[in-house]
């Protein structure tokens, strides 16, 4: 019994240790401003956006090793892409890859900082064999993390490989069934089952995922060029007028070059689904 009380404690201050060299940071302002940029993701407006951006840069500037921090603020420049928010690509894909870059080198043993940043690199850069390399890493390190298992999911879809992107999505769903923003995942889905072909399954997905959020726009155009390749113009047509609610000015430009995809036969059928939606060039 002292035997077993001996490894008990053992396991126990080994397992404080880790906590505590796993702990985001040590300033409580930096850490502050990073949970009220984590409340502004979760809003998904443009503005509450801007307003995340600024937490997470005033958390980096408090605490230059926050990790964590440095990931979430790559991470925002996902969201902008995503949605089309984006008002000067050049400088936010820099912006993107300097946070994330920093996140990979101060996070090399933080899942959730390691995962964001290996996405941003991904969508944002379209560098995708660094995004999923550091994807993988998050994923060795903590095989329980749902938000990685999204960005795994998406970035296989990106590089041509749509079964493994759903396995890896339905896995992400299985951890977090409750996830806040499962609407991103099963907009994942339809990716895969688009670039698989099965524009019928992609649009029933995306029909899911605005059921969750009826303004993500990227779920709109997934909508609106699925059931423009299957002719069902009248969902088509309402996916466009959503669109266009949400942004006057939406083009066919605003998404062009939305999805960073690998192979020529998943943009061909992108790009052709998306001139049949009707937005203007």
């Amino acid at each position: 019994m002292a035997t077993l009380a001996k490894i008990a404690k053992e396991d126990k201050k080994q397992a404080e240790i880790e906590r505590a060299r796993h702990k985001p940071t040590e300033k409580l302002a930096a850490y502050d401003y990073y949970l009220h940029g984590m409340a502004n993701i979760y809003q998904g407006t443009r503005d509450a956006n801007v307003e995340a951006l600024h937490n997470f840069q005033r958390a980096t500037e408090i605490d230059p090793d926050f990790a964590t921090a440095h990931g979430m603020n790559a991470y925002c420049y996902v969201w902008r892409k995503a949605n089309g928010w984006v008002a000067d690509s050049a400088r936010e894909a820099a912006a993107a890859e300097s946070a994330a870059r920093k996140a990979a080198k101060l996070g090399f043993d933080d899942a959730v900082a390691l995962a964001q940043a290996g996405f941003a690199l991904a969508f944002v850069l379209a560098n995708l064999d660094d995004g999923a390399a550091l994807i993988d890493r998050a994923l060795n390190l903590n095989p329980n993390l749902a938000a990685a298992w999204r960005f795994s999911g998406y970035v296989r879809a990106f590089l041509g490989d749509p079964e493994r992107a759903i396995e890896h999505l339905q896995r992400a769903i299985r951890l977090s069934p409750l996830d806040p923003l499962i609407f991103i995942v099963q907009n994942g889905i339809v990716l895969a089952h688009f670039f698989a072909g099965r524009y019928d399954e992609a649009l029933d997905w995306a029909q899911r995922a605005l059921r969750q959020n009826p303004n993500y726009a990227a779920a709109l155009i997934m909508a609106a060029v699925s059931a423009a390749l299957l002719g069902r113009h009248e969902e088509r047509d309402r996916a466009v007028e959503r669109l266009r609610a949400l942004d006057p000015d939406v083009t066919i430009g605003s998404f062009a070059n939305v999805w960073p995809l690998r192979r020529p036969e998943d943009l061909s059928a992108f790009d052709k689904g998306l001139r049949l939606t009707g937005l203007p060039a």
